[in-house]
């Protein structure tokens, strides 16, 4: 049992190590865009892997669509309405 879980551990580790990775990718790409003014299409390609928008539904009278930004290396954030 005591095996399984030193395992589990490792794995555990791993993949966090693994995410951290990614994590410091995104800030070494993002930090070369720190002074931008506009937003272009390279700047775009480079730190955002897609873009979902949910179809507009009418809530409370107004019109409320969701916005998910998948950035590159790691992935979504939350949504934004």
């Amino acid at each position: 049992e005591l095996t399984e879980k030193i395992e589990q551990y490792e794995r555990e580790g791993r993949a966090e190590h693994g995410q951290l990775d990614k994590i410091q990718d995104f800030i070494d790409e993002v930090s070369k865009y720190a002074g931008i003014t506009e937003l272009n299409y390279k700047i775009l390609h480079q730190l955002i892997d897609k873009i979902l928008v949910s179809r507009a539904e009418k809530v409370d009278g107004e019109y409320v669509q969701k916005i998910q930004i998948f950035y590159r290396f790691i992935g979504p954030l939350d949504a934004i309405e």
